[in-house]
């Protein structure tokens, strides 16, 4: 009788421990990634007193930085993919397919300054990996997106999405003209795609944040959406910068994509986390 009460106790208490191990392990994994966003905050404003220096440490940081966020996103989407079949294991595995197309995107681009001693051009190979990332992952939060498609029909919703629209479409009024100015043909498209595709993206990732606001979706979704937005609009900036001549490698406009990959990789680990103790 005490063995079978000894047993019922532990039974008992399993579940609130499991929780109290995945509160703990994310309040390590929240500090960690501060300290993270904060040492490579330094890295590239304490460097701008040294372009050549910094230049070859942001051509190793950012497919670094990359690559953890692919392999979260590996983890996040393996335990989904044995925890729940259907929507959300496509949505999750389109979320990983763009991010291993923007991994890519970055070894291509370091590879020609660090192995073939040359700047990157433009476009490159680069530019073809960074473009094919967009369209999984718009797949991905368009098919998240249509589970909840009532959600968006809120008037909050339908203001913020209209509101990001027409900030859009008044950058790209902006951008586009300037980076047409000494451009050839391929790159002006190039550039104009980037841009164009920035501005849908952004359009529905940062509405989506707000159709997430409860539910145990919340926070991983927040902190993968807030990684996307970070590199979108590095996206744009940086095409900017670039086409006035004032960009290179190790720019601080290069922090939107650092912290954008420590973000994602935040995201994609507390939804592993949150798999893995049950608790969605």
């Amino acid at each position: 009788m005490i063995n079978v009460s000894f047993r019922l106790t532990l039974a008992s208490v399993k579940v609130p421990r499991s929780r109290s191990f995945l509160a703990r392990d994310l309040r390590i994994s929240y500090t960690l990634t501060l300290i993270a966003v904060l040492a490579v905050g330094a890295t590239l404003v304490l460097g701008q007193f040294d372009r050549p220096i910094l230049g070859t440490i942001s051509d190793v940081l950012s497919p670094t930085l990359a690559l953890v966020a692919l392999f979260m996103a590996i983890l996040a989407s393996k335990k989904i993919g044995v925890r729940r079949n259907g929507r959300l294991s496509i949505v999750w595995f389109s979320l990983v397919s763009g991010m291993f197309s923007w991994f890519l995107a970055e070894v291509a681009w370091s590879i020609y300054p660090l192995i073939l001693q040359m700047s990157t051009p433009y476009p490159s190979a680069a530019d073809a990996f960074g473009t094919i990332g967009y369209f999984p992952i718009l797949a991905g939060l368009g098919l998240q997106v249509f589970s909840f498609r009532e959600a968006f029909a809120a008037r909050h919703v339908l203001a913020v999405s209209l509101g990001v629209a027409i900030l859009g479409i008044l950058g790209l009024s902006f951008l586009l003209p300037v980076v047409a100015v000494g451009e050839t043909l391929q790159a002006l498209l190039v550039s104009s795609t980037y841009s164009v595709l920035d501005v849908i993206a952004l359009s529905v990732a940062i509405p989506t944040v707000l159709v997430f606001a409860k539910g145990s979706f919340w926070k991983p979704f927040l902190f993968l959406v807030l990684g996307i937005v970070l590199a979108l609009s590095a996206h744009l900036l940086t095409t900017w910068a670039t086409s006035n001549g004032t960009y290179y490698s190790g720019h601080p406009l290069e922090l939107f994509f650092d912290w954008g990959y420590l973000s994602a990789a935040l995201g994609f680990y507390e939804m592993r986390k949150k798999f893995a103790g049950g608790v969605l």
